[in-house]
């Protein structure tokens, strides 16, 4: 106000000045008169000048629609949209900047060819046995037909699990990454010896049993009894085992041989030293659980191959199951980073993420395995199992997830035949969640 009144007593001596001249009366009011009509407009304007608040720089927001003529802006779609999806896609687009972060540190760069491999690795893993091959048509028609098809069945796929394509998308980004960052120096830790192992155990003798996984020596005392009375071996596995992944499956498990180091030894033993299908074993303590275990059949071993033309495929194989480790590991090391260093600002965001977490931890004190399904970003899930481009002799053990090492048996995470008891085939984002796993 002081500038505006040193600038208006200004103006008022000058015009005083200009004033001293005589005018005459027939020539009107004019700049040099201070009550001529001019001067007057002019206070006006200084005093509305003085009224109106300085001009707002904010650019206003971007009209989407309009209804009758009103607008509907990107602000009015932006906040209800962050409190429903935002904390979803945040997470997503936090465990992606890690990645960037990592990636870098290490000297790799992701390029959109590794996105659209992991993609295109992804959607053939969930979709390739539903699309049929028409021997009539060339490869190219085959292919434009299977990328028609394998659009639609995501889009189904999608839907049903509620996941929007942008989610997805970010899924393949983060998956591209861990890739990148899982495969250097994975194949120089695959030795001879851990090829001929391996070999050993996709080849060799197995058996395929159920078992019914007790806690104590009451527990075997009550399955036993009901197995003398007749009751079904697999009904009473569905009823009483406390693994949890074979209660599904009346207590199958997929074929072992002896070299596989999933299975403890006494585990092992117990199911080689059975004769007869359909003979139960006594009872067969393992770890901390105590097992009944159930021949179902023999596979004698296969002598029609030789390693010398299949260790390539065997390590192809033991690749794939490392490749699902690393990631994994990687996975869970992101998660721990995200959870220390990401910092929320979004008030809504901030305490939609504090109650997911507190929610999950919650539920992880029943089971710590729920804490990646509520916690986990992706929910993309596929029931196929077979592995890609096995050789035409290979023997069929195909692992159903029901159909894994009992939930109490101690696995190996380090390079070796151990590797292929997680699913024998080309990673996709589909084996791990793509979220905080705990």
């Amino acid at each position: 106000m002081g500038r505006w009144l040193a600038t208006t007593c200004v103006s008022l001596l000058a015009l005083a000045s200009c004033a001293r001249t005589p005018v005459p009366d027939s020539q009107g009011p004019t700049l040099a008169s201070p009550d001529s009509a001019t001067f007057a407009a002019n206070e006006d304007r200084a005093k509305s000048a003085k009224q109106t608040p300085a001009p707002d720089n904010t650019p206003p927001s971007r009209v989407l629609a309009t209804v009758n003529g009103k607008p509907i802006t990107a602000d009015q779609l932006q906040r209800p949209m962050i409190d429903a999806y935002g904390l979803q896609f945040l997470l997503h687009l936090a465990q992606i900047e890690l990645c960037k972060q990592n990636a870098a540190a290490a000297g790799l760069v992701l390029t959109p060819d590794d996105i659209a491999s992991e993609r295109q690795r992804t959607l053939d893993q969930m979709f390739k046995d539903a699309v049929p091959v028409d021997p009539k048509i060339s490869e190219d028609e085959h292919a434009t037909f299977r990328k028609k098809e394998y659009d639609r069945l995501l889009e189904q796929f999608l839907l049903t699990q509620r996941i929007s394509m942008p989610e997805f998308d970010l899924a393949m980004q983060t998956g591209a990454y861990l890739r990148k960052l899982a495969e250097p120096g994975l194949k120089e830790k695959i030795t001879e010896e851990h090829a001929r192992e391996g070999f050993g155990i996709m080849f060799g003798e197995k058996v395929r049993v159920r078992h019914i996984q007790l806690a104590n020596m009451r527990e075997v005392v009550e399955t036993q009894r009901r197995l003398r009375n007749g009751e079904p071996f697999e009904k009473v596995a569905s009823e009483l085992t406390t693994d949890e992944r074979s209660r599904p499956t009346g207590g199958e498990l997929r074929a072992f041989s002896r070299a596989e180091p999933s299975w403890p030894q006494a585990f092992k033993d117990a199911a080689f030293s059975l004769k007869e299908l359909g003979e139960v074993s006594e009872p067969v303590h393992a770890g901390e659980s105590i097992h009944l275990i159930k021949l179902i059949q023999k596979i004698p071993p296969n002598r029609s191959v030789s390693f010398e033309t299949h260790k390539d495929y065997v390590r192809e194989q033991l690749y794939n199951g490392l490749l699902i480790v690393r990631i994994k590991q990687l996975r869970e090391s992101l998660a721990a980073e995200a959870r220390s260093s990401l910092k929320i600002q979004d008030p809504v965001l901030r305490s939609q993420y504090v109650q997911r977490l507190e929610r999950a931890a919650g539920e992880s004190q029943r089971d710590p395995n729920l804490i990646r399904k509520e916690i986990g970003l992706d929910r993309l899930r596929t029931s196929s199992t077979q592995p890609a481009t096995a050789p035409a002799d290979q023997p069929a053990t195909v692992p159903a997830e029901g159909r894994r090492p009992p939930a109490t048996m101690p696995g190996s995470s380090q390079a070796g035949p151990t590797l292929l008891n997680s699913k024998s085939r080309p990673l996709t984002p589909a084996d791990e969640s793509f979220g905080f796993a705990h």
